[in-house]
């Protein structure tokens, strides 16, 4: 099958205890991230991550022509645990690639030198298959 997917991490921010309330004030809180250098390189060691998430449920879509694209938000604990995922759409790929994700053993932000935990993130993936 040949497939093109194109991935984009829009970015994290770490912000004190209170988490935002709802998904929309989530995903602007981390959209800022990606300004601060130690937003920037946590979004380099997620990649990976991403990637190998989207190829394990590229399964569901074998055959199709077709376009996948959703936001997820959640917070990266120092262990490198997801927790707190939430989807935008929920379809059957973006709830596939939660749960791959959120299995993930990602690496602790205190590499990028974040020492608020939990981290939120936010990655936004665009999968578009077929010729």
């Amino acid at each position: 099958m040949k497939y093109r997917y194109a991935l984009m991490l829009a970015g994290m921010l770490a912000v004190n205890s209170v988490w935002a309330d709802d998904f929309q004030d989530r995903v602007a809180l981390a959209k800022q991230a990606i300004e601060t250098p130690a937003g920037a390189a946590y979004d380099q060691l997620l990649m990976p991550y991403i990637q190998t998430s989207v190829k394990q449920c590229l399964v569901l879509k074998a055959n199709t022509n077709s376009v996948e694209q959703f936001t997820l938000v959640g917070n990266v604990s120092n262990n490198g645990q997801l927790v707190d995922a939430q989807v935008q759409p929920k379809t059957p790929f973006a709830d596939c690639f939660v749960g791959q994700f959120t299995q993930a053993s990602l690496p602790s932000p205190e590499l990028s030198q974040i020492k608020q935990m939990p981290h939120p993130i936010v990655v936004n993936v665009l999968l578009r298959l077929g010729n």
